[in-house]
């Protein structure tokens, strides 16, 4: 049995090695264009990044800008926030004296009548 294996094993060599050269070659061109798949999807991969990266960037841009309008806009509110509670205390102010004199005069004119 050995000697029938050994001749099978030698006729599998050399059958082999003829094909080795068309099958190398034929894996070759496989890989190849393996190899061309993935650049292709690495260049569509890398244009997609390219394309995030730049909306992310105007998101951001956008972001610093919507940022600067609220600043602008709360810095209003607080000054007309102030300037609200200024003339609150001066309409408090003459309406307290409004009260006291219209009273005193209330009560000049009650005395009078009496």
């Amino acid at each position: 049995m050995s000697k029938v294996s050994s001749s099978t094993n030698q006729n599998n060599l050399s059958t082999t090695s003829k094909t080795i050269p068309s099958n190398y070659e034929e894996y070759l061109k496989i890989q190849k264009a393996h190899r061309d798949r993935q650049d292709e999807q690495l260049d569509r991969l890398y244009n997609s990044v390219v394309r995030v990266k730049n909306i992310a960037t105007a998101i951001g841009n956008e972001l610093d800008d919507q940022t600067t309008t609220l600043e602008e806009i709360e810095e209003g509110v607080e000054k007309a926030s102030f300037k609200l509670k200024q003339n609150n205390k001066k309409l408090d102010k003459l309406n307290g004296e409004s009260s006291k004199s219209s009273s005193s005069s209330s009560f000049s004119l009650f005395g009078w009548l009496w």
